[in-house]
Parts: structure tokens; sequence; C-alpha cells
């Protein structure tokens, strides 16, 4: 809308027909409605809190005895368009347990900031910048993709192989001395060799991949993992099993 300011009312909103109680749907009134074919540029700025914690979107460490070792992992922490179908736009409210998350495919270019000695792990492609002030610029270009998931850490380690013209990234945690009982490595080669079967069995069953770049990173979220469009997370207490025998891994 150029330099038009928009009225953007998340209180009393009475759109598209009845009252909507949940805060984390925005309504923005544009001047004019948007014509079939036409579009129109938001610009939003906002500020979000990221919690200590073993969430979708939060920060941890796999050492808890470094102090410097953080990994971020980012999910739906962006604003979303809602979709509009069947004449209404689909805002069912946001609940904690489950899915609630419901978002057409689009293209994202995403740009980061994050000190120089941290990694970007991403939905799409990373690409690696400049570094200035101890801060390097990273870009993220996502095509065609529902979501976008990020990880930013300083904890992680990379395996890689190819299958079915994909780039097949398995990221783990450092093995530390000090928790001899933990095997990140190991879980890394199991995850990329388990990744690399997935996308050859899944290949052959229903077509190619429409990515070339998959990711699987070990993870701090509490349940087993979690999918997005080209990362997966998978969780860090599978490290804790490896070696054992399943009835003692089940328990």
């Amino acid at each position: 809308c150029g330099d038009t300011e928009l009225s953007i009312r998340t209180e009393g909103v009475t759109m598209p027909s009845e009252p909507i109680d949940d805060q984390s749907a925005v309504f923005v009134e544009l001047p004019d409605p948007l014509l079939p074919g036409e579009s129109v540029t938001l610009n939003l700025e906002y500020s979000a809190d990221i919690l200590n914690d073993a969430a979708r979107c939060a920060y941890s460490s796999f050492v808890f005895e470094n102090e410097g070792a953080r990994t971020y992992e980012l999910a739906q922490f962006y604003p979303m368009l809602a979709v509009y179908e069947n004449g209404n736009w689909n805002i069912g409210p946001y609940f904690t347990e489950g899915e609630s998350f419901y978002s057409r495919c689009a293209d994202y270019e995403i740009t980061l900031l994050v000190p120089e000695k941290y990694e970007v792990i991403a939905s799409g492609d990373e690409t690696k910048g400049e570094t200035a002030d101890s801060m390097t610029e990273w870009t993220i270009s996502a095509q065609d993709m529902r979501d976008v998931s990020i990880i930013v850490s300083n904890e992680y380690a990379c395996k890689t192989g190819e299958v079915c013209g994909v780039t097949v990234n398995s990221w783990h945690a450092l093995n530390r001395p000090e928790n001899k009982n933990d095997d990140h490595e190991e879980q890394g080669a199991i995850q990329l060799q388990a990744a690399m079967d997935s996308v050859a069995a899944f290949t052959e069953a229903y077509g190619p991949l429409p990515y070339n770049e998959l990711d699987v990173v070990e993870s701090n979220y509490m349940f087993g993992g979690m999918e997005a469009p080209g990362l997966i997370r998978i969780n860090q207490m599978y490290s804790w099993f490896i070696g054992e025998d399943d009835s003692e891994a089940d328990q």
C-alpha cells in the first residue's frame, strides 16, 4: 500500500461474520478491496520472546553444563496469511495440544543476523553471507513450501549423503567427554541412513521429492520429533538408547 497507514484490529473483531476472541488473529483493512490478480505489500514490525524450553519455538542446550551452548528452534514464529476458501477466512483458534496451523504453499525470503560462530539450518536453501561486528548475515530462500522452520545453533556437526538427486544433511550435537552416556554422533549416522532409505523408498512409491535438500536435525523438542518442509527434527533422547535392546529402549 505504499506509504498508506493501514488499520490493524485485534479486539472486538467482527470480520468476517462473528466476533473473534483469539488474539492471534489480526485483521488488516485495505483502503480498497483487491481484485483478482492484484497484490499488496504489508510491512509489520513486531517482537516476541523465545522461551527457554523444549517446545516448537524455543531455545535450550544439549549440554547444560556448557554455558555458551545454545540451540534455537524456530517454528511458526512469523505472521501467516490465513487461508481464504469457500467464501470465508479459515481462522481456527490456536491450541497447544496437536496441530492448529493451516497454511497454503508460498515462497519465503528470510534474512537473519546471528553471531558468527552459529550455524543456520532451515527449510529451503541457506546462504551464509558477510560477517561484520561478530554478526553474520544469512539468507534463506524457501520456494513453494507450506511453512519454514529454522534451527540456529553452535552445537552441531553434520554428516551428508545423496540419494535420488537429494542432498541429505544429518545434523547432530557434538559428543562431549563429560556426557559419556550420550552418543550424538552415532545418532547422526543413524539419522542419515534412515533419511536416505526413506527418500529412496518414497521416491519409488510416490515420485521424487520436490526439493533438492533435506535436513534431519537432532532436536531438544519434547516429543519424538517434528516435521516441516525440507527439515525434520528428531529428539535427542534416541541417543540415550543406542546400543541397548528394544525392550530397554521402549521403557
